[in-house]
C-alpha cells in the first residue's frame, strides 16, 4: 500500500513518522529526567538537615571549649593523651599475660584504646599502649604502678 502512494506523499508520511519518533523520544527523556531529579530531592533535603544538625553540635562544642566548661564527664582542659612504651621481659610471659597485667593496673580515669605488641627482640617485648586519661595525675599514677611491677624493665610516659 505504501508503494502505491505518489512520491510527495511518501516523503510527507516519512517526515511525519520521524517527527512522531522524535516527540516520543523527547517525552521519554523528560519522564526519565523528572524521575531522576524527583528521586534526588529526599536525599538532598536529608543531607541538608544533617549538615545543619552537625553545625549546631559543632557550635555547641566550640562554645563549651571556649568557656572551658565540662562536656559530659571530662573537661577539655583535663583530657590528656596516654601513650606509653613498656618493655617487658619475655621470660615465660606471654603477650596475653602482659596485656592483662597492664589492664589490671589501669584505673577508671585511664581508658586504654589500643595496644601494639612488638616482639622483634628476644630479650624484651615492647608494648605500646594508647589511650585517654582524665588528668595528668592519673597517667603518672598508672605509670608508677607499672614501674613498681618487676616484669617491666622500663616505662616511658610522654607527659
Amino acid at each position: 500500500m505504501y508503494n502505491l502512494l505518489p512520491r510527495p506523499q511518501k516523503k510527507k508520511l516519512l517526515k511525519e513518522y520521524r517527527s512522531r519518533i522524535a516527540v516520543m523520544l523527547c517525552v521519554i527523556m523528560t519522564i526519565i529526567a523528572g524521575t531522576f531529579f524527583a528521586s534526588l530531592f529526599p536525599s538532598y533535603f536529608l543531607s541538608l538537615s544533617r549538615e545543619r544538625l552537625l553545625n549546631e553540635k559543632l557550635a555547641n562544642l566550640n562554645r563549651a571549649a571556649s568557656a572551658n566548661t565540662e562536656v559530659g564527664h571530662v573537661s577539655f582542659a583535663e583530657v590528656k593523651k596516654l601513650s606509653q612504651v613498656v618493655s617487658a621481659a619475655t621470660a615465660g610471659v606471654s603477650a596475653h599475660e602482659t596485656l592483662s597485667l597492664i589492664t589490671r593496673y589501669a584505673s577508671e580515669d585511664v581508658r586504654i584504646t589500643g595496644f601494639d605488641v612488638n616482639s622483634a627482640e628476644q630479650a624484651a617485648r615492647k608494648v605500646q599502649i594508647v589511650g585517654i586519661a582524665d588528668t595528668r595525675d592519673s597517667i603518672l599514677a598508672f605509670s608508677k604502678r607499672l614501674e613498681q611491677e618487676k616484669r617491666f624493665k622500663k616505662v616511658d610516659v610522654p607527659v
